[in-house]
């Protein structure tokens, strides 16, 4: 108990969440909103009512944040596998979803409403996102309709060396089709695409942050701290296995707590990461790290490879 308080206590102050809050952005709402709906579908699985509520939540979060929307599949299974499987829990899950994917269906709708039937998604940038990371877009600019949009990918911002190409298109952003096509003729071309976005990862840790503010008062120096924390965290995660392995953490909280990250990653490898977009996994990350330390005496051969792992992270970063 003591190490979960601490966990606690660490998400409390951790400064980038603190720090976000000055500004305008979904995080702000998607965040607490993900880890409100996580504590339903942990203690209430039983609880028809509370978990069509989860459901809602998270909605309302990946709504927000589209690029949480993969959160729903480790929230299902879990709640299906919460007891034995049976036609009873399938029924709790399906009550989950269905909380879920109605708030969904109505924003989608409204966006098809609002934009006379031009954008029929829940975000109107995943086409031209996957578009960017998969051509390893530096720099890229739209002109349509008397509108001229620039955008520069912060994950090539970082990585020159991993850019290919500066993009100009007389196209509308919000085409998913046109975007997602040109994003796979990119990975026709490329036959190393896969190892191109995975160095892309990068990103989450030694990328540029935006937004950023260095005349903030600590800024340097907290948001530093953070990032090794962030890192250190993140390294835990592999030793989950050997928690799991021996019953310290049940199966099915185990791979619950993982996959948050797990999916976060997947989805920021396809669509393309930034600095900013882990930081809705940082709850779960402390979970596993502290969750780890609690055990660290039980597993002294682990306890080492991890140090010296986090050793070795500190000294090979570019920070």
């Amino acid at each position: 108990m003591f190490f979960i308080n601490l966990a606690t206590l660490f998400y409390a102050f951790a400064y980038p969440i603190i720090y976000f809050n000055a500004f305008l952005l979904s995080e702000n709402l998607s965040i607490p909103l993900l880890v409100i709906s996580m504590y339903l579908v942990l203690t209430y699985t039983e609880s028809r009512l509370k978990l069509f509520l989860a459901g809602l939540i998270l909605a309302v979060a990946v709504a927000s944040r589209p690029a949480l929307g993969l959160q729903i599949i480790p929230f299902f299974f879990y709640v299906l596998c919460a007891n034995k499987i049976s036609m009873f829990s399938f029924s709790r899950a399906l009550i989950l979803a269905s909380g879920f994917f109605l708030v969904i269906s109505l924003v989608i709708q409204e966006n098809s409403r609002i934009s006379n039937g031009e954008l029929q998604a829940l975000a109107g940038n995943g086409g031209l996102g996957f578009f960017l990371q998969q051509c390893k877009v530096q720099w890229f600019r739209s002109t349509h309709r008397g509108y001229v949009t620039d955008i520069i990918p912060p994950t090539y911002l970082g990585l020159p060396d991993l850019a290919r190409m500066n993009a100009y298109i007389d196209h509308q952003i919000h085409d998913q089709d046109f975007f997602y096509k040109l994003g796979f003729e990119c990975i026709k071309r490329n036959p190393r695409i896969w190892l191109d976005n995975l160095i892309a990862l990068r990103a989450f840790f030694f990328g540029p942050l935006f937004p950023s503010v260095p005349s903030c008062w600590g800024f340097e120096f907290f948001i530093r701290l953070s990032l090794y924390l962030l890192l250190f965290a993140t390294a835990s995660l592999p030793f989950m296995y050997f928690l799991i392995r021996d019953g310290k953490v049940e199966l099915k909280k185990g791979i619950l707590i993982v996959s948050v990250p797990a999916f976060i990653i997947f989805t920021n490898y396809i669509w393309g990461p930034e600095h900013r977009y882990f930081y809705p996994a940082i709850f779960a990350l402390y979970l596993s790290l502290f969750t780890f330390i609690s055990h660290m005496k039980s597993y002294p051969l682990q306890a080492k490879i991890y140090l010296a792992l986090i050793i070795l992270l500190y000294f090979v970063s570019p920070v």
